[in-house]
């Protein structure tokens, strides 16, 4: 009979190259964080988020994510913060346009802006009401065009644009003038008919 010793090996779970504490990912964008460990027995890995893959990141993922490594002998773990970044709405084209209409006439009011998330396009009359799409007077194309149809005196005025996001907004002014074309008569457009009327006596 020869005795023997048996030696048991045993390393606390460990997580390897761990990453900086924040990243930062553009909204829409993919994120992957590793979470590497060693240890013996091998360590069993957890993530709040499974496998710390994220796709399609949104604002509602923004937050703290930690990593588990642990086995029998030990545990490990790794924090990381995500930020989502977004970029504040830019409208095209943002000079303060002049633009002027005859009376009765429908009239196209351009405003198209980029940004992440993807902005919400507000419209605000001269009298700063939000305006509405679908009514008989207003209509405002996906694209943020928006369309006033026969056009009146009291249409007139600054109408704004509101390029918004969660990261900000942008803002656009339009001048919409109506011009009134002079009576006709006869058919004669701004001419005056006259007849001079003479007594005999």
């Amino acid at each position: 009979f020869v005795p023997f010793k048996v030696i048991v090996l045993a390393k606390p779970a460990k997580i390897e190259q761990k990453t900086e504490p924040d990243k930062k990912v553009m909204y829409g964008g993919n994120l992957k964080v590793d979470c590497v460990a060693s240890g013996l027995p091998d360590p069993k890995i957890q993530w709040a988020l499974p496998d710390g893959t994220m796709i399609n990141i949104g604002m509602r993922e923004e937050g703290h994510y930690t990593c588990y490594a642990e086995n029998q002998v030990g545990k490990d773990e790794m924090k990381v913060h995500v930020k989502v970044v977004a970029d504040v709405p830019v409208i095209a084209n943002k000079t303060n346009d002049v633009i002027r209409v005859l009376y009765g006439e429908s009239i196209s009011l351009q405003c198209s802006a980029k940004g992440e998330p993807t902005p919400l396009i507000l419209w605000f009359s001269p009298t700063n009401r939000a305006i509405t799409s679908g009514s008989d007077k207003y209509f405002i194309h996906d694209n943020g065009t928006l369309v006033i149809q026969k056009v009146q005196r009291f249409d007139g005025g600054n109408y704004i644009c509101l390029a918004r996001n969660s990261a900000g907004q942008d803002r656009k002014v339009t001048r919409v003038e109506i011009l009134v074309s002079p009576p006709a008569i006869n058919g004669l457009i701004g001419t005056t008919n006259s007849m001079r009327v003479s007594s005999v006596g």
